[in-house]
C-alpha cells in the first residue's frame, strides 16, 4: 500500500507478486502481459485484506442496515433488493471497504484524479457502483478538500470593500428626477402599413429612475439621435 497513491497500480504490483510466487514453486513459467484472472484474484486479495477490519458484532454500528452477505470469493457485499435489476452484479452488491482503510482512501484519490477532480457527491456516486466504502460521505469530502490542484482551482475570493451611494439614490426626489439611460440590442419588427413586410431595426431605450427603480421604454428608429 506505502509503494503508490495509484489503486490500479497496486493491483498490478500485486498480481506480479502472486505470479513470482506461483512460477517458483510451478515448472511452468508465466510470462508476457497479466491476465485477467490475476488482476481478478489480487483484487479480491486486497479487498479481503481491507475487510478483515470490519467489526460485523458492533452493535453501535450501521451495518444490519446494509444486509451484509458474503459471496462465493469470501468477499463481504451489500444486500438489497436490486438482485433482478439489469445491472452488474458490483453495481447490485457492491463490495464493502472498512472505514477510513488505507485502501479506500487510495482508491477515492486515484477515482477523483481519473474523474477529472469530480466534486464529492460525484466521487461518492462513482465509488458506489462497485464498493460500499463505510464513512464514504466524509471521506469523499477529505478527498477533495485535500486535493492541491482542486484547492488551486477553486480560490477563495476576497470580500470587497464598497463605495458610498450617490446622493441621488439616498434622498427622496419625485421620479424620474434623476434618470439613467440604457440601450438594449436591435430588434427587427414590420409595420402594419407595410404590405411587404419589411423588417425595420429598432431599439429600446431604458429608463431607470435612480430613486424609484422605475422603468419606462422608449422605441428608437436610430441611434443617431433622440426622438
Amino acid at each position: 500500500m506505502d509503494l503508490s497513491n495509484n489503486y490500479f497500480k497496486i493491483i498490478h504490483i500485486v498480481s506480479y507478486i502472486y505470479r513470482f510466487i506461483e512460477n517458483c514453486r510451478s515448472k511452468v513459467k508465466k510470462r508476457g502481459p497479466l491476465t485477467t484472472s490475476e488482476v481478478n484474484d489480487a483484487e479480491t486479495w486486497l479487498i479481503k485484506q481491507d475487510q478483515r477490519g470490519i467489526n460485523l458484532s458492533d452493535p453501535s454500528g450501521n451495518l444490519k442496515s446494509l444486509n451484509i452477505f458474503q459471496d462465493d470469493k469470501g468477499i463481504l457485499r451489500v444486500g438489497g433488493r436490486l438482485e433482478k435489476a439489469s445491472i452488474p452484479y458490483s453495481q447490485k452488491h457492491p463490495a464493502i471497504l472498512a472505514k477510513n482503510s488505507k485502501l479506500s482512501k487510495i482508491y477515492f484519490i486515484t477515482l477523483h484524479k481519473k474523474l477529472f477532480h469530480v466534486d464529492p457527491q460525484g466521487l461518492l456516486n462513482a465509488v458506489r457502483l462497485r464498493f460500499w466504502a463505510l464513512g464514504g460521505r466524509n471521506l469523499a469530502r477529505k478527498t477533495v478538500h485535500t486535493c492541491g490542484v482542486c484547492f488551486k482551482c477553486k480560490p477563495i475570493p476576497s470580500s470587497q470593500i464598497m463605495g458610498n451611494l450617490p446622493y441621488e439614490r439616498v434622498n427622496m426626489a419625485p421620479p424620474f428626477s434623476v434618470t439613467g439611460l440604457d440601450l438594449g440590442s436591435p430588434y427587427f419588427v414590420t409595420y402594419k402599413h407595410q404590405r411587404k413586410g419589411v423588417l425595420n431595426k429598432i431599439y429600446v431605450c431604458v429608463c431607470i429612475c435612480f430613486m424609484t427603480r422605475a422603468i419606462h421604454l422608449e422605441i428608437l428608429s436610430d441611434l443617431l439621435r433622440m426622438q
